[in-house]
């Protein structure tokens, strides 16, 4: 008997499901960046995605989105390139790129026929269009591309009996401190998931200062400029409602080369409380073989404290069908506290950042 098909695509099989790619950047281990028109519209809300509510939801139109400056808070409606063609055992589901939560920008993805939200129907053909916000900063975002598709089965997330086979091939989480693997035993599993805590140390925890001056999204900005360190008292700090915070997890993860991950909240007892991440894909190679911290875009509807070692974030992971061309080797590569989006540089900072 043939084995079902399980799992998320990997690079080698993406020209099948685009009908053209502009750039050999937009294609990753195991996810595809489409490409922004220039045409776009300033809208009054989420939620309305069909298209003639979607006409009906306009206020202005935007020539090119890609100079605009998008305010703060405002939200605009942008629409992708390429018309996909995908298998019908598989379906396609949207994250934001990681340098795009790592700013604060929400972006909502959602099918021509406004019917499905960050994911499409099996066999999907056709378009894909979102909603952008920018929560913490005026933005420009330039040739920046706004998501992550990876195209996957219903059933290509690992259960718990599955990881802790992968584990006795390659431990996924690791103590950043001691260079160590996390010994099985003291790792918590959440609905067939592995736990993150949070990291909440002086000086590496981050909230957005007010400043009208733009963020360029493929520029260097000066992290000083647009980023501030909350009080640390007693190793916790109080998340203020609506601000995005960007702090790290204590351990570091692994992604092994035949498989990816995905990033959620904690428990959903407090998904009405709290939003641990914007962006949450995780092509495979990241932290391989020696852990990278996990980036926590982390916003509370109301104040809330966070502590150092708090269960913050869950993280899944899928099974790739068949090892990529080439696996994960990004700017966010190599790091063992929290790193803010690669468009903002500190004083002290002499890293050579590449944009997309």
């Amino acid at each position: 008997m043939t084995e079902a098909v399980r799992g998320i695509l990997p690079d080698l099989r993406f020209k099948d499901l685009v009908d053209h790619i502009n750039s050999g950047s937009q294609v990753q281990p195991a996810s595809y960046e489409p490409h922004v028109l220039e045409e776009a519209w300033e809208v009054r809300a989420f939620g309305n995605f069909t298209p003639s509510s979607r006409r009906e939801n306009r206020l202005k139109e935007i020539d090119n989105i890609k100079t605009e400056i998008l305010q703060k808070d405002k939200i605009y409606e942008i629409q992708f390139a390429e018309i996909f063609s995908i298998p019908s055992a598989f379906f396609a589901k949207a994250s934001p790129k990681s340098s795009i939560g790592r700013t604060g920008i929400y972006v909502v993805t959602y099918t021509d026929d406004g019917k499905y939200v960050n994911h499409s129907p099996l066999g999907y053909n056709g378009r894909f269009f979102a909603y952008v916000q920018s929560r913490s900063f005026n933005i420009i975002l330039e040739n920046m591309r706004l998501v992550q598709l990876r195209f996957q089965t219903l059933d290509a997330k690992l259960n718990e009996s599955e990881l802790r086979q992968e584990w006795q091939k390659e431990p996924l989480l690791r103590d950043l401190q001691y260079n160590l693997p996390v010994p099985l035993s003291g790792v918590e599993f959440n609905r067939d998931g592995l736990v993150l805590k949070a990291s909440v140390k002086k000086d590496l925890v981050y909230a957005p200062k007010e400043n009208a001056s733009p963020v360029h999204i493929t520029s260097n900005n000066s992290a000083e400029s647009y980023w501030t360190n909350p009080p640390i008292i007693n190793n916790s700090f109080v998340a203020k409602e609506r601000i995005t915070y960007i702090l790290s997890s204590i351990e570091g993860m692994v992604t092994p080369p035949n498989l990816a991950a995905e990033l959620r909240e904690y428990s959903e007892a407090f998904m009405p409380l709290h939003q641990a991440h914007i962006a949450g894909f995780i092509d495979p190679g990241f932290g391989y073989k020696h852990g990278n911290a996990l980036t926590f875009e982390f916003t509370s509807s109301s104040p809330m404290t966070i502590r150092n070692g708090q269960p913050l974030g869950v993280i899944d992971y899928f099974k790739i069908l068949g090892n990529p061309e080439k696996t994960y080797s990004g700017n966010y590569m190599h790091s063992s506290k929290v790193k803010l989006a690669k468009c903002f540089v500190g004083k002290d900072d002499t890293q050579q950042i590449t944009f997309d």
